[in-house]
């Protein structure tokens, strides 16, 4: 099988256009989807000065992330509560090792 680089940024390049369509992606950073533009997909520090990474894209995940930090969030489908949400994370975080 032969997988050329240009077959690959072809297909990256679909996805990026696909997301940005759809409102999610845009090309201002710290925006989108993937680049920490949402609360569950971004990097936190916790209580000793280190960084916890966050990926809980899928529901699954994000619902087990909110369980084990115990926490009441709202919809994060609603992207007007991102911002309470990407709040209660950053101080849960801190809280924490």
């Amino acid at each position: 099988m032969d997988a050329a680089i240009v077959d690959g940024t072809a297909h990256l390049n679909a996805m990026a256009s696909t997301l940005t369509a759809l409102g999610v992606a845009s090309d201002r950073r710290v925006s989108g989807l993937l680049d920490g533009g949402t609360p569950y997909y971004d990097i936190y520090e916790t209580a000793d000065g280190q960084h916890m990474s966050v990926g809980a894209l899928e529901p699954q995940f994000y619902d087990e992330l909110v369980r084990r930090l115990e926490l009441d969030l709202p919809d994060r489908n609603d992207l007007t509560n991102l911002p309470a949400i990407r709040e209660a994370l950053t101080a849960r975080f801190k809280e924490k090792t």
